[in-house]
C-alpha cells in the first residue's frame, strides 16, 4: 500500500529528527518542521532552493562530489563519518550536524 502524499508529509513532520529531501539537482524538495526549527527558515524559504544554502562556505565545494557519488550508488549510510559537520543557520550561525543519507 502507498500512502498518498499529504499522510507522508504528516509522518515526516511528526519525526523527531530534522529531515530534507534534495532532488537530483541538489535542491531541496521537501523539509520537515524539525529542519525549519534547526536552520530557522520557512519551509517557504527553503524548497527548491539548493541544498548548500544551509552548509558553511567551508563544506561546499566538496559537498556536490559527495553527492554525486551519493547518486551514482544510492544507499544508507552516514556521511562523513570521523569528521566534524556543520549546518548553517538563516542568522549565519553554524552549529554541529550529524548527517545521514538513505
Amino acid at each position: 500500500m502507498v500512502l498518498p502524499d499529504d499522510q507522508i508529509r504528516a509522518f515526516l513532520d511528526a519525526a523527531p529528527d530534522a529531515m530534507l529531501t534534495v532532488d537530483g539537482r541538489s535542491r531541496l524538495a521537501f523539509v520537515n518542521i524539525e529542519a525549519e526549527a534547526m536552520f530557522q527558515y520557512s519551509r517557504d524559504e527553503l524548497v527548491g532552493r539548493p541544498i548548500e544554502m544551509l552548509l558553511p562556505e567551508r563544506f561546499r565545494g566538496r559537498h556536490a562530489d559527495h553527492l554525486a557519488n551519493y547518486f551514482v550508488s544510492p544507499r544508507r549510510r552516514p556521511m562523513g563519518p570521523g569528521l566534524e559537520l556543520y549546518g548553517l543557520r538563516k542568522d549565519g550561525t553554524e552549529f554541529p550536524v550529524e548527517i545521514s543519507l538513505s
